[in-house]
């Protein structure tokens, strides 16, 4: 337990605040890199975070929780950046699109959870 406190007080330690917004900060990667090299970016974030939670699967140390936590945080970020980029596209739209199926999703899930407690 001493190691994992030490390794969270060592990254504790590099967090500064940010100059930009979060949007400014998503808008201006994707004008540096381009969208598709972003787009190509979540992927292979997105992947990474599924490798790290097989890998905690087989073997549930500290060490792989907090590197599921790195993954995590990396998928959020591009998430970020997707999101500014579709709504750069299709306007403040998308993000109806994401409430609206977010919210679909979540009553789906509800109604699953009930039918499940049923039994």
């Amino acid at each position: 337990m001493k190691k994992m406190s030490d390794e969270l007080k060592m990254r504790d330690d590099r967090i500064s605040p940010r100059k930009l917004s979060l949007d400014d900060l998503c808008k201006k990667a994707i004008l540096a890199w381009g969208f598709d090299a972003q787009m190509d970016m979540v992927i292979e974030e997105m992947s990474e975070l599924t490798k790290a939670i097989l890998k905690y699967r087989r073997d549930p140390t500290t060490s792989r929780a907090m590197h599921i936590a790195e993954e995590f945080s990396d998928v959020q970020i591009m998430l970020n950046q997707l999101n500014v980029a579709m709504r750069d596209k299709y306007g403040e739209v998308f993000n109806n699109w994401v409430l609206n199926e977010t919210s679909l999703k979540l009553f789906r899930l509800e109604g699953m959870l009930e039918r499940h407690d049923e039994k």
